[in-house]
């Protein structure tokens, strides 16, 4: 762990020079491969929360339908004034908590635009300065949705180290890792350490950057490495499922978006 909050620290400082370039460096990636990667990625999650509250809203009204009698003979006897306090309640039972996700390493807020409607998401980054370029991807989105209240989505950004969140950080229904886990020489700890941050039955998504497994790739990578390692202080892997280890983590999807290089994996907590 102490090498993890020296790293951190060496994260922090790095990010904070590279945050007014980082752009900037890496807008080739963003627009052929970074944005539909993410695009599905939060779709995903989108699709997943509406499937889940039509579950919720189906049982709700299957237990309301089953007690309809007896509610209503019971309003008969009640005072006017708490007759009116039940009818304030079953509105606010119309109301679906929205889905929670802990967008873990959200950088200068790429994700930001992709981020589902009515959810509420923490997006975290240790960098100070990326955070300020968050903040003005986070203003573009809220000005987007002035005129549609019902559909905002709340945005909280959150100066942390992902290995010392705040306590009362969570539990999430999603957390996301968007070219993180290459960050960290034991990306293992810090996937346990979020793993406590997620609900029973979440799932995590990792986006990622791989060792190719093709002779040019590798060639290209060997060029390439010490340059992005250097700047960037990237670590590159074999990939996160490797590090998924299956009691307690249930792999649902890998798929390659860019050759055999740029992955995402998406996975359950096991229970």
């Amino acid at each position: 762990m102490q090498d993890s909050v020296g790293r951190s620290g060496m994260l922090r400082r790095r990010y904070n020079l590279l945050a007014w370039i980082y752009d900037s460096f890496d807008l080739y990636h963003e627009l052929f491969v970074y944005r539909r990667a993410r695009r599905e990625l939060f779709a995903h999650i989108a699709e997943h929360s509406t499937s889940a509250s039509e579950n919720t809203t189906d049982i709700e009204t299957r237990a309301e339908s089953g007690s309809a009698t007896e509610s209503a003979s019971e309003a008969e006897t009640l005072p006017e004034s708490a007759t009116e306090t039940t009818t304030v309640l079953q509105t606010g039972n119309d109301y679906v908590n929205p889905i929670s996700i802990l967008d873990a390493g959200c950088g200068s807020g790429k994700n930001i635009p992709h981020y589902p409607q009515r959810a509420h998401v923490t997006a975290l980054d240790i960098s100070p300065k990326m955070l300020l370029r968050a903040k003005r991807r986070k203003a573009a989105r809220a000005k987007r949705e002035r005129k549609q209240v019902s559909a905002m989505t709340k945005i909280e950004l959150v100066e942390a180290d992902l290995f010392d969140l705040p306590p009362n950080c969570g539990p999430f229904d999603h957390i996301v890792l968007s070219f993180v886990t290459m960050l960290y020489h034991q990306p293992t700890t810090l996937i346990e350490a979020l793993r406590q941050r997620l609900k029973p039955g979440g799932e995590i998504h990792i986006l990622e950057w791989r060792r190719s497994e093709r002779r040019l790739g590798r060639a290209w990578l060997s060029l390439t490495d010490p340059l992005f390692c250097r700047l960037f202080g990237v670590v590159y892997h074999q990939g996160s499922v490797a590090l998924l280890g299956p009691e307690k983590w249930n792999v649902k999807e890998e798929r390659s978006f860019y050759r055999d290089v740029v992955w995402l994996v998406r996975a359950q907590r096991s229970e």
